[in-house]
């Protein structure tokens, strides 16, 4: 019997096309999550860069601060607010240089003031997705990476100049390394977390500490070192942090205060910046100082602290709409499976990454839960937590909801009960809830009872179609939230939602020229084109004229920068001439109680014409009317 050899052997061309198709098959199954990450990326990067440049300069302070700082190296280093290093900003330096290198290269404009902080969103949604799906597989990581891309939040801040964005890409390329070194107990990887930290502290100061909490139990939990070790590699990773951390802040304090700008915000030192304004401040208020009103932060944008704050109007709409979702997950990820229901068991190995990222949550949560001081856009420090638990605890309700007796119902609760409350939450907005509402119901009611009745009949793969809709219905809301920074222009402030076309105002500069040009008519060479009590008044003037404008009151007014005397002699050695001041200024506080009675005021007709709707901006502008004093024959 002739035999043929192995070299000579020919498929049929049924056997060639089902080879094919497993071929196929198995390529498919390898590369569908970079894929689905491309996807997810070109939608973030959609809503980050679509438009960019129509937001003009976005929050005016941070903006004129970069123009001033572009006009000397010392105004660089200490982040000079005027070009005539006066004040500095009341943050630390990294987001701002990142800001100042990038108009450098591309030109003044606003999108190349945006821009670091639109990178910075998309990178997140990328290091998001590999950090999860190393811990919890492929599909968890896209999932995370979705809802990260449809944060409202997220996308709101990587549209403006504020600075998280960029904190939140740090936080989470620390995660990165501090999985390193859970894993592998190595101290580098545990170092370079602390060093990840210490660059987050120098975009935002205590604010990037709030991780730390979540980042140590995730090490004591898991890392694979005796107790002892684990504590002295903690503390050499916070040496690094701290030798991160320090040095700028320590270089500023240290330089003589006749050499640098005055640190806004504080007593004229960058520690106490730290430890008030910037850091305990932030939580309890400052009944101290009377002069910096609570009453706009709790009324007007954050609403009043209470167990519910994060899902009211104010705040809802930026980052809680999966918040009942991810707590679930987390929830049946972190209990314990039996053996037998070994899918669930071999998910939950990974038990302390899902402990460390609901840490991280309940820590923000009560922050901005219990906080007195603090924007709308710092709840994008939500943001990573709630995708990455909402990524991971999906795959843990499928896997109980699979192949659990005891866990299975949790799954179709969870859609329920996410959807109840993002009902609620849409409700305070009626125009917008009559058409989201009845979608949300319709379809999570359509997906939760198919998955009990598919459930019921073991049919798994038909399941997963209906929970794919369940997640989709969920995610209607925030997408549509997501959508609105694209479509209205906002004020310095940035977030997200239905009330953007409410409270909206334009980005673009207000129309001062009436003012400054009578200011650069009159003026006598003065150093300062004008003084005023506050950073948001004088920034559109920095910004439209591109000279220094003295603010004596620091950023909020309520900075004791300057005593009359000191201001009288300004005054006479020709820095100082014209002070624009708010109408409602209380004349009892010094400097402004010296100027009405030893500066002349200007007649308004002179500088604006109060009925002319080409002057309203000036009022739009400030919030309130204003009124300019000429010190220019004044004696100290």
């Amino acid at each position: 019997m002739k035999t043929r050899s192995i070299s000579s052997y020919q498929p049929s061309p049924l056997q060639s096309n089902t080879a094919l198709r497993h071929s196929w098959t198995r390529a498919w199954l390898a590369s569908w999550p970079m894929v689905a990450l491309g996807g997810v990326l070109l939608l973030s990067a959609v809503l980050l860069f679509a438009r960019l440049g129509s937001q003009g300069f976005g929050n005016l302070y941070y903006a004129a601060s970069i123009q001033s700082m572009l006009k000397s190296w010392h105004n660089f280093f200490f982040v000079a607010f005027d070009s005539a290093g006066f004040l500095t900003v009341d943050k630390p330096p990294l987001a701002l240089w990142a800001q100042a290198a990038s108009v450098k290269l591309f030109g003044w404009n606003p999108a190349s003031l945006m821009l670091p902080q639109a990178l910075s969103a998309l990178l997140s949604v990328a290091v998001l997705f590999h950090v999860v799906r190393r811990s919890f597989g492929a599909t968890a990581g896209v999932l995370a990476a979705l809802v990260l891309a449809l944060t409202p939040i997220a996308v709101a801040t990587g549209r403006n100049n504020t600075m998280d964005s960029m904190l939140v890409l740090v936080l989470l390329l620390a995660v990165w390394s501090l999985r390193s070194a859970v894993q592998t107990g190595k101290l580098p990887a545990l170092l370079l977390t602390g060093l990840w930290i210490g660059i987050g502290f120098n975009i935002k100061m205590t604010q990037a500490l709030l991780v730390l909490p979540a980042f140590c139990v995730w090490y004591v939990a898991a890392a694979p070192l005796p107790r002892k070790q684990q504590i002295i590699n903690l503390v050499l990773a916070g040496a690094v942090m701290a030798l991160v951390s320090l040095p700028w802040i320590l270089g500023v304090d240290l330089t003589p205060a006749s050499a640098r700008p005055f640190v806004a915000s504080s007593s004229n030192s960058e520690v106490d910046l730290v430890i008030g304004h910037n850091g305990g401040l932030r939580i309890m208020g400052n009944p101290f100082k009377p002069s910096e009103p609570l009453t706009s932060y709790v009324t007007d944008e954050i609403g009043a602290p209470g167990p519910l704050r994060l899902w009211q109007r104010q705040l809802g709409g930026q980052a809680s709409w999966l918040i009942p979702l991810a707590l679930l997950g987390a929830l049946v990820a972190l209990w314990p499976a039996r053996q037998r229901d070994m899918a669930v068991e071999q998910f939950t190995t990974n038990r302390p990454a899902i402990l460390m990222w609901a840490t991280w949550l309940v820590t923000a949560m009560l922050f901005f839960t219990v906080g007195h001081k603090f924007h709308r856009y710092y709840m994008v420090m939500l943001a990573p937590p709630i995708a990455a638990l909402v990524g991971a605890g999906l795959v843990a309700l499928w896997r109980a909801f699979s192949s659990s007796k005891r866990a299975w119902l949790v799954l179709p609760l969870a859609l329920l009960v996410t959807a109840a409350v993002q009902m609620v939450m849409v409700a305070v907005f009626p125009a917008w809830g009559r058409v989201l509402i009845p979608v949300i119901g319709a379809l999570v009611l359509i997906a939760a009872g198919a998955l009990i009745w598919l459930h019921r009949r073991g049919a798994y793969r038909q399941a997963a179609w209906a929970l794919a809709l369940g997640v989709f219905a969920l995610l209607v809301a925030p997408a549509t939230w997501a959508v609105t920074p694209l479509l209205a222009v906002h004020g310095p402030q940035p977030f997200a939602g239905p009330d953007l076309f409410i409270e909206g105002t334009s980005y673009a500069l207000p129309q001062l020229e009436r003012l400054t040009s009578y200011l650069n008519a009159h003026q006598q060479g003065t150093r300062f084109l004008v003084a005023t009590t506050r950073a948001n008044t004088a920034a559109p003037l920095i910004l439209e004229t591109g000279q220094p404008v003295m603010t004596f009151g620091g950023y909020s007014g309520g900075d004791e920068i300057l005593t009359p005397r000191q201001f009288a002699a300004r005054v006479a050695a020709h820095d100082v001439q014209f002070v624009l001041l708010p109408a409602s200024t209380d004349q009892q506080r010094p400097i402004v109680g010296w100027v009405a009675t030893n500066c002349r005021a200007v007649p308004p007709a002179q500088w604006r014409a109060p009925n002319d709707p080409a002057d309203q901006p000036l009022a739009h502008a400030f919030g309130e009317a204003y009124q300019l004093f000429d010190c220019g024959n004044t004696q100290p």
